[in-house]
């Protein structure tokens, strides 16, 4: 079911940026992303929101807060990732970020910094604040990026990653839903791997909330450790000396 109040003549126009917020009885969160998006400065955009029939009043707030750069799609899908990958399909911006519903960008220039940083580059990436409710809990300072920084147990934010869409079609960079918990993780590393203009703003993009499938509970957290490893192993980036890396690469970041 879609559910728009857009004009159709815009929708069909080329856009520099796709923002795809992907959410399931966001009720709580999803107007504060939905204010974070409509408070840019830089309008050439489109908002995605990919709802999973949510049977909470996400919906019905998200039709409250006009805007014409919004189009509401409410209809099952296979998870998250599934839903993702729908918002991919469905964009027509140049680059595409992701931005989570309960999460927000980090201040109403987000778009416009980033836009005049840009100068064809395949992916430009910057730093988020992790949050836990209104305190900070984790400031991840992604770094530049060198060949062999995945092998070092780097990642960069997803929330923080704009990629050409151009990129990820030619490469066929989907999730890969088989990663029902670890598929962003695979996703960065492939648009890393292929892309050979690559540029880190030292700046924040999104605020974020602590939480997710990952954090939910002890088994989850072993399930993505194994996912990594999979991960790690299908695309050459060592074995477990890598996962351990990537584990302590968080420890920095902690307040």
């Amino acid at each position: 079911m879609v559910l728009s109040s857009f004009r159709p003549i815009f929708w069909n126009k080329h856009m520099k940026f796709s923002i795809i917020t992907v959410c399931y009885n966001s009720e709580k969160t999803i107007i504060d992303t939905l204010r974070s998006v409509d408070s840019q400065t830089y309008f050439d955009y489109e908002h995605i929101i990919i709802d999973g029939l949510s049977s909470d009043n996400t919906i019905k707030i998200c039709k409250s807060i006009a805007n014409i750069n919004r189009k509401i799609i409410s209809e099952s899908d296979k998870g998250i990732f599934d839903a993702m990958n729908k918002g991919i399909s469905l964009s027509k911006g140049e680059y595409i970020i992701f931005l989570n519903s309960d999460d927000k960008f980090f201040n109403n220039g987000v778009l416009s910094y980033v836009n005049k940083n840009l100068n064809n580059e395949c992916i430009i990436y910057g730093d988020i604040l992790i949050s836990k409710g209104e305190k900070i809990h984790r400031k991840w300072i992604s770094g530049h990026y060198t060949t062999n920084s995945f092998k070092l147990g780097w990642m960069p934010p997803h929330t923080g990653t704009f990629i050409k869409k151009k990129i990820i079609l030619e490469n066929k960079i989907f999730y890969n839903l088989n990663y029902n918990i670890s598929a962003d993780y695979d996703y960065l590393i492939r648009a890393f791997k292929v892309s050979k203009k690559i540029k880190y703003i030292n700046s924040y993009v999104t605020n974020m909330q602590l939480g997710g499938n990952s954090n939910a509970n002890l088994a989850s957290s072993l399930k993505k450790k194994y996912q990594d490893y999979l991960i790690i192993k299908r695309n050459n980036l060592g074995g477990l000396y890598t996962l351990v890396l990537k584990s302590l690469t968080k420890i920095k970041q902690l307040i």
